[in-house]
C-alpha cells in the first residue's frame, strides 16, 4: 500500500472520539478480581503481551509476563498502575477519552499508537488495541488490552518454544477479540484464525475458512506482489507493522482494505523460525475516506476553489476546523493557520468588505439562513482578488454554529462582468460615457428635473477639421486627439456633469442644475461652453508633434416637459451644425426657428450622397498663369448646383464630403476627369502643353491599390502623366510617413507632378521636403490678405527656401492687381485665383485658350525678386 494507506491509518489513529459523561481518573486503582468473562488462557500464553483493565480508573488488573517485559516492567511492577499513568503527558486525554467511549458502549474496540514511558525510564512505542468483552450478553466492567511493541528500546521478552498448542485453546484467547488473530506458518499457511478474522473473510466457521484458504498471495491479495513484500519485510526485520493493502473478502471475492501487523516467532535457543502470528483489521472506511479527501483536495486546487467548515463559538471567537488546500491560493494562508482561530481569514478580507462579511454571517447564525456573500481579499502574492462564498450553518450543542461551504476564485468573473459592462456603456478610446449611458444618464436628468423643476443643459460638441488632421497623420495620431479632448472636456466640467463621446469626433456634455429660470440655466450653460472652447483651442503636444484645432458647439436647454432623449440630442445637433454653418469655432443656441435652415443643410448633404453617387457632381476650371501672364494650366474644383438652394462651391463640397465620408470618392471622380481633359488636350497643338492639378488627401492615397488606380486612369484617357498634378495638405509635412512616401515616389516616376498647398507659416518644415518629390509649393490664400505694395517677410522667406530647393512657388487666392505685383516682386512663379476669372467650366475653357494666347496684364517688375 502507498502513501494513501499509510494517511488512512493515521488519520484513523488520530481522529479524536465523541466525549461521554464518564471519565476515568487517574486516582489510586482499584482492586478487583478478575471478571469471569475474559478467557483466563489469554494471560497463561507468553506470546501475545494481553492486560485486562478496568473502565472506572483505567487500572491493570491482571498481566501476562509478555505484557510487563514489553512495558519494561518485572512480572509484578504494574500492581498498582494505570494505563492513563503510563502514556505521555499529551497522550492522557485522548487515551482517557477512548477508554470512556468503550465503557459507555459508543466503541466495541478501539486501536492506535500510544507513547509510554516504560519501568527502565526509557520510551516505549507501542500498538494498542483495546477490547470490550461481555459476559451472558451484559457488558463486563473491564476491558482486554493487545500490545504489540514498536519501539526498539521496548524490552523484548523471549518467548518459549511451543511445539503444539490446541486449536481450541488457541481459539478460545481471541475468541472476545474483535480485530482478526491468526497464526500462520513460515511458509505462509495458516494455522488458526480466530472469529474475527473468519467473519473478515465471509466465512462462517474456522475449519471451513482453513480449508478453503490455499495459496494467500494469489487468492487473498489483489496485488499478488504484495505477499512477496510481507513476506520480505518479515524476515529482514522479524516483524511487520501497519501494512495496509487491498484484499479479497476470500469467500465473496468482494474488495476491502486491511490493515496487518505481524511478528516473527523464533525458538529461543536455535533462533530458528517457527512460526508467525499477527492481527488485521479492516480499513476500508478510513481509504475511502482519504480518497475522497484527496480527491476533493485535487479538485479544488483545479477550480481555484476550497470546501470549508467554519465554527463560531458562544463567545464571538471563531476557527476553521478543516480547509482544504484550496485555502492558500484563495488567502494565503495554510489551514493549520487558521484550524483554532480564524481571525487570520478575516484579516486578509478588504478593508471595506470586512464589516459586510461579518454583519452577513452574524445574520446567518441568527436566523440559521445559508450563507452566501462575494468580498475581495488582499493576497500576499496575488493582490486584489475576488471570492465567493456560500455555506448552510448547523447548530451544535455547545451553542456554537459550524457552518460547512465552499469558497471560490470569481476574480476572472468579476473582471469579465467589468468588460462587458464598460464595451456596454463606455468608450474604449477615451473612457468617457457612450451613447447608451449618456441616454440613460439624460433620462434620468429629465426625471430630476421635473421633480426639481429646474433646468439642465445638453452641448454637442465636433471637432473642427479633425478628418484633416486623422486622414493625414494618420489614426494613431487622430486618436491621441480625440484622447487629450476627452481629458480637456472633463476639466471643464462639475462631478455632477456628464461628458460622452458619440463616435468619431463628437462629443455631447450634459450639465444639471443650472437653475430655476431659462435665463440662469442659459447664463451657466453659455459659460461652460466657452470654456470648452478656450480649452479645444489650445496648442497640444503629439507624438512629439504640435496641434491645434477647434470646435463647433450647439447648446439646448432641457426643463423636464421633453420626455425624449434623442430628441433633446437631435436639437444640440442641429445647433451644432448651425454653429458650423456660421464658420466654425462657435456657439449656437437651438431655438424652433432655426429649425428649418438647419434641416435644409442636412437634407443637402444627404442629396449631396446621391449626387456622388449618380456622378451629379460638376468640375470647374481655375486658370493659373505665370509671371508673363502666359496661362500655364488650371486646377480642377469641384462644383454641384442644387435646384432648390443654389451652386455649391469647393470648400461647402469638402464639408459635405467630411460629412458623408464621401472624400475619397468626390477625389477620385476628380482624378478620373483631370485625366479625361488632358487626354483630350493631348490632342490640340494649343492645349497639350497645359498642366492640370486636383487636391488629393494623404488617406486617398494610402487606399489599397491607389497609385495602380491613378496610373490606369492616365493609360485609360492617354493622357501624359507629366500634365497631372496632385496637390497635397501642407499638414502631411513632417510626419515621416514612409508607405506615403514610398508612393508619391512610385507616381514620380511615372511622371506625375506633386503641389504641397495650403502652405503657410511652419517654415521649420520645408528643409524636410528634401525627403518627398514636391515640384511646387502653394501659398495658403489666407496669407494674400496682408499683401500690399510689398510681400511680408514670410512670403519672401518661403520663396527663398524653395528656390534653394529648386521648387516652383504658386500664390493661390489672388484678388488685386498690388497683390499681384508684390508676389510677383518676391519671385513667385504663378498666380491664381479671382483676379484672373471666375472658374469656368472645361468647354469655356477650351474655347478660351484653344486660340490666340492672350496675356495676363502683369505689373512691369518682371522677374525682379525682392532681396
Amino acid at each position: 500500500m502507498g502513501e494513501q494507506a499509510a494517511s488512512a491509518r493515521d488519520m484513523a489513529d488520530s481522529e479524536p472520539p465523541p466525549r461521554c459523561a464518564v471519565r476515568p481518573q487517574m486516582s489510586a486503582p482499584q482492586t478487583g478480581t478478575l471478571q469471569p468473562s475474559a478467557p483466563a488462557s489469554l494471560f497463561d500464553q507468553n506470546v501475545v503481551a494481553a492486560a485486562q483493565i478496568r473502565f472506572a480508573d483505567g487500572g491493570f488488573t491482571r498481566i501476562n509476563p509478555r505484557c510487563a517485559a514489553l512495558l519494561g516492567f518485572e512480572p509484578n511492577g504494574l500492581a498498582g498502575r494505570t494505563l492513563i499513568s503510563l502514556a505521555v503527558p499529551e497522550e492522557r486525554d485522548l487515551w482517557g477519552e477512548r477508554l470512556t467511549r468503550l465503557s459507555c458502549g459508543a466503541l466495541s474496540e478501539c486501536s492506535g499508537e500510544m507513547h509510554c514511558i516504560g519501568g527502565n525510564g526509557c520510551p516505549v512505542r507501542i500498538n494498542l488495541t483495546l477490547s470490550a468483552f461481555t459476559s451472558g450478553g451484559t457488558r463486563a466492567d473491564e476491558c482486554v488490552a493487545i500490545l504489540h511493541g514498536i519501539s526498539p528500546e521496548a524490552a523484548q521478552a523471549p518467548a518459549p518454544r511451543i511445539e503444539q498448542e490446541p486449536e481450541a485453546t488457541f481459539r478460545a484467547i481471541y475468541e472476545n477479540i474483535q480485530e482478526g488473530v491468526y497464526r500462520s506458518s513460515i511458509y505462509g499457511r495458516q494455522l488458526a484464525a480466530n472469529p474475527a478474522l473468519v467473519r473478515l473473510n465471509g466465512y462462517d466457521s474456522e475449519a471451513e475458512m482453513l480449508a478453503n484458504v490455499h495459496d494467500i498471495a494469489t487468492e487473498w491479495y489483489v496485488d499478488p506482489t504484495r505477499r512477496a513484500e510481507f513476506q520480505a519485510t518479515l524476515r529482514e526485520h522479524g516483524r511487520v507493522e501497519r501494512f495496509i493493502s487491498e484484499v479479497y473478502r476470500h469467500k465473496t471475492r468482494e474488495r476491502i482494505w486491511v490493515e496487518e501487523n505481524a511478528h516473527l516467532v523464533r525458538d529461543p535457543a536455535t533462533g530458528e523460525a517457527l512460526y508467525y502470528e499477527g492481527t488485521v483489521r479492516e480499513v476500508t472506511g478510513t481509504v475511502e475516506q482519504l480518497r475522497l479527501h484527496e480527491r476533493l483536495q485535487r479538485i479544488g486546487a483545479v477550480i481555484s476553489a476550497c470546501l470549508f467548515q467554519l465554527r463560531r463559538r458562544p463567545n464571538a471567537t471563531s476557527a476553521v476546523p478543516y480547509a482544504g488546500l484550496g485555502l492558500e491560493p484563495l488567502f494565503g494562508l495554510a489551514p493549520e493557520d487558521v484550524r483554532n482561530d480564524a481571525s487570520p481569514l478575516l484579516a486578509a478580507v478588504h478593508r471595506d468588505d470586512r464589516t459586510r462579511l461579518s454583519a452577513s454571517l452574524l445574520r446567518s447564525a441568527t436566523r440559521m439562513t445559508p450563507w452566501a456573500l462575494e468580498f475581495r481579499v488582499n493576497h500576499p502574492h496575488r493582490g486584489t482578488i475576488w471570492l465567493s462564498g456560500r455555506a448552510v450553518p448547523d447548530r451544535e450543542p455547545d451553542g456554537s454554529v459550524l457552518w460547512h461551504g465552499l469558497v471560490s476564485d470569481v476574480t476572472a468573473l468579476k473582471t469579465n462582468e467589468r468588460q462587458i459592462y464598460e464595451l456596454a456603456y463606455f468608450d474604449s478610446l477615451t473612457g468617457l460615457p457612450n451613447r447608451q449611458m449618456l441616454r440613460d444618464r439624460l433620462a434620468m436628468a429629465l426625471a430630476a428635473s421635473r421633480r426639481r423643476k429646474s433646468f439642465g443643459a445638453l452641448l454637442f460638441i465636433d471637432l473642427d477639421n479633425f478628418k484633416l488632421i486623422n486622414d493625414s497623420y494618420g489614426h494613431d495620431v487622430g486618436d491621441l486627439l480625440l484622447a487629450s479632448t476627452a481629458q480637456r472636456l472633463r476639466l471643464c466640467l462639475r462631478e455632477l456633469d456628464t461628458v460622452a463621446r458619440l463616435g468619431g469626433d463628437e462629443f455631447v456634455v450634459l450639465l444639471q442644475d443650472l437653475g430655476d429660470t431659462e435665463a440662469q440655466a442659459i447664463r451657466h450653460a453659455d459659460r461652460v461652453a466657452r470654456k470648452v472652447l478656450q480649452a479645444v483651442d489650445q496648442p497640444c503636444l503629439l507624438n512629439e508633434q504640435r496641434f491645434q484645432t477647434t470646435c463647433s458647439i450647439g447648446l439646448t436647454l432641457l426643463d423636464g416637459r421633453e420626455s425624449d432623449p434623442e430628441e433633446l440630442l437631435k436639437r444640440a445637433d442641429l445647433a451644432m451644425y448651425e454653429a458650423k454653418a456660421a464658420g466654425r469655432n462657435g456657439l449656437s443656441v437651438f431655438s424652433p426657428a432655426k429649425r428649418t435652415p438647419v434641416r435644409e443643410h442636412v437634407g443637402a448633404v444627404a442629396d449631396f450622397r446621391r449626387a456622388i453617387d449618380a456622378g451629379g457632381i460638376e468640375f470647374l476650371l481655375e486658370a493659373q498663369y505665370d509671371v508673363d501672364g502666359i496661362c500655364r494650366g488650371a486646377e480642377l474644383l469641384p462644383c454641384w448646383h442644387h435646384e432648390r438652394w443654389g451652386t455649391f462651391r469647393r470648400q461647402e463640397l469638402a464639408s459635405f464630403a467630411e460629412e458623408t465620408g464621401q472624400a475619397e470618392i468626390l477625389t477620385r471622380q476628380a482624378i478620373a476627369q483631370a485625366c479625361a481633359l488632358l487626354g483630350s488636350w493631348g490632342k490640340t497643338a494649343e492645349l497639350c502643353g497645359l498642366s492640370l492639378s486636383v487636391g488629393v488627401s494623404a488617406r486617398m492615397l494610402h487606399e489599397r491599390g491607389a497609385v495602380r488606380r491613378i496610373n490606369r486612369f492616365l493609360l485609360d484617357a492617354g493622357a501624359d502623366p507629366r500634365r497631372l498634378t496632385l496637390e497635397l495638405p501642407e499638414i502631411i509635412v513632417g510626419k515621416n510617413d514612409v508607405a506615403l512616401a514610398d508612393k508619391m515616389h512610385r507616381l514620380r516616376r511615372s511622371g506625375v507632378r506633386f503641389t504641397l498647398k495650403s502652405f503657410g507659416g511652419r517654415l521649420t518644415r520645408l528643409a524636410q521636403l528634401k525627403a518627398l518629390p514636391f515640384d511646387e509649393i502653394k501659398i495658403d490664400p489666407a496669407d494674400m490678405r496682408d499683401i500690399a505694395a510689398e510681400p511680408p517677410s514670410l512670403i519672401r522667406k518661403v520663396v527663398r527656401i524653395a528656390d534653394s530647393l529648386n521648387l516652383m512657388v504658386i500664390a493661390e487666392g489672388v484678388e488685386t492687381e498690388a497683390q499681384q505685383r508684390a508676389l510677383l516682386a518676391a519671385g513667385c512663379d504663378r498666380i491664381q485665383g479671382p483676379l484672373s476669372g471666375a472658374p469656368m467650366p472645361p468647354q469655356i475653357f477650351e474655347e478660351r485658350f484653344a486660340g490666340p494666347v492672350i496675356p495676363l496684364q502683369v505689373a512691369p517688375l518682371g522677374q525682379q525678386r525682392f532681396a
